[in-house]
């Protein structure tokens, strides 16, 4: 059986993590506007103001027992972990599928401003190691 998706106001949570998950819904928000405005389009005319519209409506979210699925346009954008003992509380994690997160390393977590997103979702890791790319060697990408 299929839940619908609740908005972020309708969440059982502490105002901590509301607050935190305000803010990333207000990132995803900001970089789909970056990506409406982007190239020639410095301005939204009419069809993608529209677009902006229904995509900032379609964000829901919806809680389980140990992530919150977050939810655009009947995609999954991604998870944050809740109660999952391998990963801190607010660990940002890729969706593996519509059902569940990847499990090998956190994008970042909402509680610190150490994450970078998009709307689209959490970020990839930079090579497969998850060390950032100056970090690297050669070769072990």
């Amino acid at each position: 059986m299929k839940r619908n998706p609740i908005k972020l106001n309708e969440l059982p949570y502490d105002a901590e993590l509301m607050n935190a998950l305000t803010e990333l819904e207000n990132r995803i928000v900001e970089d789909y506007k970056k990506f409406s405005t982007s190239g020639s389009a410095k301005n939204m005319d009419e069809y993608r103001k529209r677009m902006f519209e229904k995509f900032v409506n379609s964000i829901g979210y919806l809680p389980g027992r140990k992530y919150l699925k977050i939810i655009s346009e009947n995609c999954v954008w991604g998870f944050i972990n809740l109660k999952n003992e391998n990963f801190k509380e607010g660990d940002i994690l890729k969706a593996a599928n519509y059902n569940a997160p990847t499990l090998n390393k956190p994008r970042g977590n909402i509680f610190n401003d150490n994450y970078k997103i998009a709307w689209t979702g959490p970020l990839y890791l930079p090579g497969s190691t998850g060390m950032p790319s100056y970090e690297m060697k050669a070769g072990t990408a």
